[in-house]
């Protein structure tokens, strides 16, 4: 078993009995440096004064909180956390819905409540040996050093040809942020001829989109899609090859698959409620609006675009009938919102006024 004394764990859980319980479980590992916040606002103040080596995250925090995929956004976008570091999130939920949401913004590992000292010691021993393994590289990643990560892959497959098939997704976002085109290209092309993974052919239609290339990039996707089904990207990419094709009701019925599959994802929201605007679909677009405001309330893509998309849904899904007293207070609601938040814009106060 690998010893964990010299470790710092943190456990975010808005339950106080599931923060002592697990606390026991890793001072019975030999864990002395545990801290326990029970916000993301808390876990994220407490990540900016301290490096954790581990961070045990709940994937909800109760209504009107930030939840574990907002508080890994955070953590990720603000470099508060190392590529070195072990993020684990942690939730009772298992419908599919929840768990792509939260697998969207790959965590080390997802773990199931509940569950006992011996689990929860097998998932973290397999974490950190493939951390260790791939330290070399983690550590160029924090750096943001994209030519240091290549000769670490090139070092690990050396050391073992094995450890090949790990380097792969390292290898790929190092050439994208070179921005060596060509060799990325070849690199998603021999991936996807050996054994097809979704984020290869995610990155592969990125690429040839990203080159005006969208038949192309449209026939990417359409084969990614018949084999993997369930990856939401997918359906990103293969929206914004239609749009930029002008299909903007085929891209509408794109993301709305998606939001069916992933409905956490504040910007897919927000998106598809302006392109069912585009299509004058305003009961869709009020409904995508409605979960952007509603989802955004604690995220750091929260927008006040979103807020105004939603008046304007409702105005214009109420212009035929009129608008009932719900629904104008819905609308004042959410135009007092953006006002409040935005006090020396004029345009925002106009609009409310």
């Amino acid at each position: 078993m690998l010893s964990y004394h010299q470790k710092s764990f943190l456990i975010v859980d808005d339950f106080s009995d599931f923060r002592s319980s697990v606390r026991s479980m890793l001072r019975e590992l030999g864990i002395k440096d545990v801290d326990t916040a029970d916000t993301g606002e808390q876990a994220l103040r407490m990540c900016a004064q301290k490096s954790y080596d581990f961070i045990l995250q709940d994937f909800h925090l109760g209504d009107g909180k930030k939840n574990g995929q907002q508080v890994l956004e955070d953590l990720m976008i603000e470099k508060l956390i190392s590529h070195e570091s072990v993020f684990v999130m942690v939730t009772a939920e298992t419908s599919q819905a929840m768990v792509l949401s939260a697998l969207e913004h790959e965590p080390d590992a997802y773990l199931t409540k509940p569950f006992n000292r011996s689990g929860l010691a097998q998932r973290l021993e397999r974490l950190v040996q493939r951390k260790t393994l791939l330290k070399p590289i983690l550590q160029a990643l924090d750096r943001g050093k994209p030519v240091e990560v290549l000769n670490a892959c090139i070092a690990l497959c050396k050391q073992d040809i094995r450890y090949s098939p790990l380097c792969l997704r390292y290898r790929a976002d190092a050439l994208r942020d070179l921005n060596q085109n060509e060799a990325l290209e070849r690199l998603y092309d021999g991936i996807i001829a050996d054994r097809p993974l979704p984020w290869a052919f995610a990155g592969l239609g990125k690429l040839l989109f990203k080159r005006g290339q969208v038949a192309q990039a449209k026939g990417v996707y359409e084969k990614a899609l018949k084999v993997f089904p369930m990856m939401p990207a997918l359906y990103d990419g293969m929206a914004d090859v239609l749009v930029s094709q002008g299909d903007t009701k085929g891209a509408q019925r794109v993301l709305e698959e998606a939001i069916r599959l992933s409905p956490l994802a504040v910007r897919r929201q927000a998106l598809l409620g302006k392109l069912a605007m585009a299509n004058e679909d305003f009961d869709t677009a009020s409904k995508a609006y409605r979960q952007a405001v509603a989802q955004g309330a604690q995220s750091r893509f929260k927008d006040a675009e979103s807020n105004l998309g939603l008046a304007h849904a409702l105005i214009s899904k109420g212009s035929e009938k009129g608008l009932d007293t719900r629904t104008r207070l819905e609308i004042n609601t959410t135009l007092s919102a953006v006002a409040k938040e935005n006090p020396s814009d004029r345009a925002c106060r106009f609009v409310h006024g």
